[in-house]
């Protein structure tokens, strides 16, 4: 299933959060990388149609199975996201909350300067 496939809803709204990311962390250049992207391979990927994101809203593995057993090599990233229905917007704030605390951590380390 390609990303894009979503068109309304939360499904779209993280669907189209990703893109985003990808787009402008993954696929700009970066000084840290030597002026290249920290990514060659994303852009192509979405371009190609080669990323997936699949959301889980059993409460069984199932949808982990399946998607095992149905993978062909086609595509170069596959996203699984659980519990999206009882996401509300308070989740979605602490989570936020917490990648930019993470992400302010990490800028401040050396985990993101050049080799």
């Amino acid at each position: 299933m390609n990303a894009l496939a979503f068109k309304y809803g939360l499904e779209k709204d993280i669907c189209s959060e990703i893109m985003a990311w990808s787009q402008h962390t993954l696929q700009k250049p970066n000084p840290f990388f030597n002026n290249m992207t920290p990514c060659p391979y994303a852009k192509k990927a979405w371009i190609d149609g080669k990323v997936a994101i699949i959301f889980k809203y059993e409460d069984n593995s199932q949808t982990i199975y399946r998607t095992i057993s149905q993978f062909d090599d086609a595509l170069e990233l596959v996203d699984l996201y659980k519990d999206i229905p009882s996401v509300d917007k308070m989740k979605v704030r602490e989570i936020e909350r917490r990648i930019k605390k993470i992400a302010t951590m990490l800028q401040s380390s050396k985990l993101t300067q050049p080799l």
